[in-house]
């Protein structure tokens, strides 16, 4: 699936995911990463919901995002809720959903210039 949307600004993108792969700005990851309008984690350890932990979300923290959307795969599954204790503790809204729907959602709050950071898993 192809994105295209006006980046008001914003210096990263997913421009295509699919299931190999997810493309932000010119570069395909194969891997998990996480992104916000301004900051790209190319090196995001978990690449499975079930892999994820609690450490796993000390980089997205850091970001201090208004609204962070977890890409859960291609199956849509919630995480533990204790894994998000934090997000809602810091008042950061929450979003659980597909790693596609997760891509679109990202574009858009990005595109309108939004604190968002979104976690893409890969598997």
């Amino acid at each position: 699936m192809r994105f295209a949307l006006d980046p008001a600004g914003a210096k990263y993108l997913v421009k295509r995911y699919t299931t190999e792969y997810i493309t932000v700005n010119e570069t395909n990851y194969t891997h998990s990463v996480v992104i916000s309008p301004n900051s790209l984690i190319e090196d995001w350890p978990p690449q499975t919901l079930a892999e994820l932990k609690l450490t796993d979300f000390a980089p997205i923290l850091a970001l201090k995002p208004d609204i962070f959307i977890l890409g859960v795969g291609e199956k849509h599954q919630f995480p533990d809720p204790r894994l998000l204790q934090t997000f809602y503790k810091n008042h950061i809204g929450v979003e659980v959903m597909t790693t596609s729907a997760a891509c679109r959602t990202f574009n858009v709050l990005a595109s309108e210039g939004r604190a968002v950071v979104a976690a893409l898993l890969r598997g």
